[in-house]
C-alpha cells in the first residue's frame, strides 16, 4: 500500500487484546470507538497539515512572501529528517 492510499489517521485500541485473547493482535479502524483508541497520524500527513497551517497563519505584511516559502520549505525539510 502506498502512503498516499493509507488513511491520515488510524486508531489502534491494545485493550481489544485484554477483552479478545483469541485475536492476539490489537483492533485497527479508521474512526475512534472508544476511550482505549490512540490516534496514530500519518508523518506525511502530519507535515501537510503543518505547512498549510504556517501557509495560512505567516503574516506577510510583517515578511517577505519569498521568505514565508523558503521558510515553509525549510521547516517541511527539517521535519523529514
Amino acid at each position: 500500500m502506498k502512503a498516499n492510499e493509507a488513511p491520515a489517521k488510524l486508531y489502534v485500541n491494545f485493550h481489544f487484546i485484554e477483552t479478545h485473547p483469541e485475536s492476539y493482535q490489537p483492533l485497527v479502524t479508521k474512526q475512534g470507538i472508544n476511550k482505549y483508541d490512540i490516534e496514530y497520524i500519518r508523518t506525511d500527513a502530519f507535515i501537510e497539515k503543518a505547512c498549510d497551517y504556517l501557509s495560512y497563519h505567516l503574516d506577510t505584511s510583517k515578511i517577505g512572501v519569498n521568505y514565508k516559502f523558503d521558510f515553509i520549505e525549510e521547516f517541511r525539510k527539517v521535519m523529514k529528517l
